[in-house]
């Protein structure tokens, strides 16, 4: 760590690996962390922070945002380098879902520009998958834990459909940008040496492992449960399907 202090050389990347919870996010950023010249980090709320910080700081005159983009980027840094050493990385990951627990969802989009603008050259890998499967995990788990008082309680179908719908209209807003890449879980599973390709490419990854696909849960959504998620999400299927991602209702859902 000294030796990092003495010479702070960050890597000249940045990515963000987001999108709905359990859609994927955590096997993504996993992966690659895996990767050679790659320094990993997992949901330390640190980009939160840093977007309420860069707004702050926007309300005074004195800053202007270029110096608010740079203040807010080197306590990034600085703050990023506090949890581990990364010299000689030449990418550096973290990974934060678009959960209404650390964000209130109609901020989804400005938290993206303002990570964006701190750090110019971002790339983004937002990570969809099916409605069925993510409200399926999303109500069976328990939620608060990292919250401090400790606020620990189960989410609805209702919720869960709100999240995947709120996370995914956002995804489709962003697709045609050329740092965006929009990652179909589905996909990743059933073809990972074609999306490994692409994402090293997309990242700049000269060398890199092939993800290596492991087994998921099952849906326990209940017959009734399932009919809604599809009717309710129909209208943000129907826009990722515009963009090439297509979700559809097997028999007997």
């Amino acid at each position: 760590m000294k030796i990092q202090e003495m010479f702070p050389l960050f890597p000249n990347s940045f990515a963000l690996v987001t999108g709905a919870p359990r859609s994927g996010t955590s096997a993504m950023a996993s992966w690659i962390g895996e990767q050679p010249w790659v320094k990993s980090f997992s949901e330390t709320k640190r980009l939160f922070v840093a977007h309420r910080l860069r707004e702050a700081l926007w309300k005074w005159e004195r800053f202007s945002k270029k110096e608010a983009d740079q203040r807010v980027r080197e306590l990034l840094l600085n703050g990023y380098s506090q949890e581990g050493v990364y010299i000689g990385a030449r990418l550096l990951l973290d990974k934060e879902p678009l959960d209404p627990l650390s964000l209130s969802p109609n901020e989804y989009g400005s938290f993206l520009s303002s990570v964006e603008s701190i750090f110019p050259s971002v790339r983004f890998i937002v990570m969809v998958r099916s409605p069925e499967a993510v409200v399926s995990s999303i109500v069976n788990r328990e939620w608060g834990f990292s919250l401090r008082p400790e606020k620990v309680k189960s989410r609805t179908v209702k919720e869960g459909i709100t999240s995947w719908t709120e996370a995914n209209q956002l995804a489709t807003k962003i697709a045609e940008k050329k740092n965006s890449y929009l990652c179909q879980f589905e996909k990743l599973m059933e073809r990972p040496e074609e999306v490994s390709r692409e994402l090293a490419r997309f990242l700049g990854l000269r060398k890199y492992n092939t993800f290596q696909p492991r087994e998921t849960s099952e849906v326990t959504l209940s017959l009734d449960e399932r009919s809604r998620v599809w009717n309710e999400t129909s209208e943000c299927r129907q826009q990722l399907a515009d963009i090439g991602i297509s979700y559809t209702p097997e028999k007997g859902s």
